[in-house]
C-alpha cells in the first residue's frame, strides 16, 4: 500500500536509465523539482537529447552496468527491457534507493502520480498504475480548473494568515476566521471571480 508524501529533492540525486520518449518524459518531470539529473542510456531520443543539451545535464553514453546505481538517490528506469529494468530494481531495492520502474508497479518503492503544480500549490493524483491513463485524463481536467489564477490565491491567503497572526485573536478564532475566508476564497474561484473580486468580497466580511 503506498502512502503519500512530499519529498524535497534539494540535494538529491537523481538517474534515470533509458533514452527513449518515456525517460524524456520522466526528465520533464523531475526537472521541475530537481536539476541534479543524470541520464545513462546507449542512445537518445531528439527531444532528449535536446533536453540534455539545454539544461546541461549529465548524460553517461552507455548502457547500465553494476553499480551505475550506488551513488544516486532516486532511480528511474526507463528502458524498453524488462530484464535490464529488474536488474536496476534489483540492485537498487538491495542498497534501500528509492526506484521507480515504469510501467511495472510490483517493482517500484514509489510511483509517479500525474501532477499539477506551481508556485504555491501542487495536486497529484494517481491510480497505483492500475490506468495511468485515466491518471492524465484526470490531470487535464483539473489544469482547467486551476491554473495560476488559483496559485496567486493561495498567495493571497498566505498573505492574509500572516496578517491575522499578528492581531490578538485567541486560537480558535484565528482558526475559525482562516477557514471562513478559505472557503469564501475558494467558492468565489470556483464561481470565476477574479482574486480582485475574491479579495474584496474576504475583505467587507472582516
Amino acid at each position: 500500500m503506498y502512502f503519500p508524501f512530499l519529498i524535497n529533492l534539494d540535494g538529491k540525486a537523481i538517474l534515470v536509465v533509458g533514452g527513449g520518449k518515456v525517460a524524456y518524459r520522466k526528465v520533464l518531470l523531475f526537472k521541475k523539482f530537481s536539476n541534479d539529473i543524470t541520464i545513462i542510456a546507449p542512445e537518445l531520443c531528439s527531444e532528449l537529447e535536446e533536453e540534455i543539451k539545454k539544461s546541461n545535464f549529465v548524460y553517461l553514453k552507455k548502457y547500465f552496468e553494476n553499480g551505475d546505481t550506488f551513488k544516486f538517490d532516486v532511480i528511474i528506469a526507463a528502458t524498453n527491457s524488462r530484464d535490464v529494468n529488474r536488474l536496476i530494481y534489483l540492485e537498487s531495492k538491495k542498497n534501500n534507493k528509492l526506484i521507480n520502474v515504469v510501467d511495472d508497479p510490483e517493482l517500484c518503492a514509489f510511483i509517479v502520480p500525474s501532477i499539477i503544480s506551481y508556485e504555491n500549490f501542487l495536486i497529484a493524483f494517481s491510480t497505483f498504475g492500475k490506468a495511468p491513463s485515466l491518471s492524465r485524463v484526470f490531470r487535464e481536467e483539473l489544469e482547467r480548473d486551476f491554473d495560476s489564477s488559483f496559485n496567486s490565491i493561495i498567495g493571497y491567503l498566505e498573505s492574509l494568515r500572516e496578517s491575522i497572526k499578528n492581531k490578538n485573536y485567541l486560537p480558535k478564532e484565528r482558526e475559525k476566521i482562516l477557514l471562513d475566508c478559505s472557503r469564501k476564497a475558494f467558492k468565489y474561484f470556483r464561481r470565476g471571480k477574479s482574486l480582485s473580486e475574491i479579495k474584496a468580497m474576504i475583505e467587507s466580511c472582516n
